[in-house]
């Protein structure tokens, strides 16, 4: 049986990613697979999270910063 929740091969675009339910809603695309693109205002924040995820999770992380 195919498993429904394998994201690996997928992109997922996460915004608000620099704390809260952001940052958890990246982990949780990291933890099925998915590489990330994550946006969000504070970009040092985005940063953190990007080397947090890549090296929990060994996927790609593109850190976006939010434009004004």
């Amino acid at each position: 049986m195919k498993d429904i929740f394998d994201l690996k091969g997928r992109v997922a675009l996460v915004t608000g990613c620099s704390g809260g339910l952001g940052v958890q809603m990246a982990n949780a695309l990291a933890a099925r697979g998915a590489d990330l693109v994550i946006i969000a205002r504070r970009y040092k924040k985005l940063l953190e999270v990007k080397a947090a995820i890549e090296a929990e999770f060994g996927v790609q992380v593109l850190p976006r910063r939010r434009s004004r």
